[in-house]
């Protein structure tokens, strides 16, 4: 059911009942409708905002690495083992674990793998500090279709667009300008 369509229904209900009501309450309830009327905007609203981040969410810079050094948890201070598991993975840290110690305590795996989606802390979103490799550009080796003349990369299968009767005529158009061309080779040779 569409946003208008529930609107309309809810206040079809609402409408309905309202000439029963006295003229005091009947001011409560045009509230009430407003209030519906916002809440229906405010949730279409977070579901778009929802839908925009998971998109930006999912897209994944592989150029991307962590700049801190990783330690062994157990070469941490106490003072800075305020976190006992990984955010993350939500996995407990043993001892030998390489963990980094930004502004809180996650496996090097784990958050080396984050900042590739969004290079900012999970927990309470400070910025983390990251390497971003230069990317080469893809060089991409092309081939022409012998039938249709199309580009189309060595890695891909082809097929040609034209169909049987297409591909025919250009045979024998190929065949006649090749006879041409002979024959023109055979005359200019005497």
């Amino acid at each position: 059911m569409s946003r208008s369509e529930n609107q309309h229904e809810i206040m079809n209900i609402l409408n309905s009942d309202l000439r029963r009501i006295p003229l005091g309450t009947r001011r409560f309830v045009e509230y009430m409708h407003q209030l519906i009327d916002q809440s229906i905007d405010d949730i279409y609203l977070q579901t778009a905002i929802n839908q925009s981040l998971s998109e930006s969410i999912n897209s994944r810079q592989q150029n991307i690495s962590l700049s801190h050094n990783w330690i062994k948890y157990s070469d941490l201070p106490e003072q800075n083992k305020n976190d006992e598991k990984c955010m993350i993975c939500m996995q407990d840290f043993n001892q030998d674990d390489k963990v980094v110690n930004n502004c809180h305590i996650f496996h090097y795996d784990c958050i080396n793998e984050w900042v590739k989606y969004k290079p900012e802390c999970p927990t309470c979103r400070k910025k983390i500090e990251i390497n971003i490799a230069p990317t080469s550009p893809k060089v991409v080796e092309l081939r022409q279709c012998e039938q249709c003349g199309e580009n189309y990369e060595c890695d891909e299968d082809h097929e040609c667009e034209i169909d049987e009767e297409e591909l025919e005529e250009m045979n024998e158009c190929n065949e006649a300008d090749e006879a041409e061309e002979v024959e023109e080779e055979l005359e200019e040779s005497e």
